[in-house]
C-alpha cells in the first residue's frame, strides 16, 4: 500500500512500499517526468540567476544555489521599500518567452502558494518584479 500526505514545508510524500508498488516501466516514467521539470526549472532559473542593482545601488538582489538550493538574497538599504522577504528560498521556478517581457514566476519552499513575479528587458538584462517601478540591471 502507498500512502500520500501533503506537508507545506515539503510537499506530497508517498509513503510505503514503492519499490513493490510501482513497475520499472512506471518508475523510469516518473523519473523522466522529474528531469525534464528540472531541465524546465534550470533554464528559468538562468534567466535571473546573478546579481541585480538599482542605479543608486540601494537595493542588491542575488539569485543563486547554494549547496544545491536555489534562493533569491534581498539587501536593501533602510527606506527602500521593495515588498520582498529578505530571503526567497526557491521551491519552484517557471518561465514565459512567450510574452513581452519575459515572465519568470518563483515559487517559494516557505509559505504554501506564495508567487513572485520577475519581468527581463532588454535582452534580460533589466528586471522588474510584479507591482514594483523599481528597476534593477544584471551586474554579474
Amino acid at each position: 500500500m502507498i500512502v500520500y500526505t501533503w506537508a507545506d514545508d515539503i510537499g506530497m510524500m508517498p509513503e510505503g512500499d514503492l519499490d513493490t508498488y510501482y513497475t520499472e516501466e512506471e518508475k523510469q516514467k516518473q523519473e523522466k517526468i522529474e528531469d525534464e521539470l528540472e531541465a524546465t526549472q534550470a533554464e528559468a532559473f538562468s534567466y535571473i540567476a546573478g546579481t541585480w542593482e538599482n542605479d543608486d545601488k540601494t537595493l542588491r538582489m542575488e539569485v543563486k544555489e547554494v549547496e544545491g538550493n536555489r534562493v533569491i538574497e534581498v539587501y536593501k538599504e533602510d527606506g527602500v521599500d521593495t515588498g520582498l522577504p529578505s530571503e526567497i528560498p526557491i521551491d519552484s521556478i517557471y518561465i514565459n518567452k512567450d510574452t513581452e517581457p519575459v515572465e519568470v514566476t518563483v515559487y517559494d519552499n516557505v509559505s504554501w502558494g506564495t508567487a513572485y513575479c520577475f519581468y527581463l528587458y532588454n535582452d534580460n538584462t533589466e528586471l522588474q518584479y510584479y507591482g514594483s517601478d523599481i528597476t534593477l540591471k544584471k551586474v554579474e
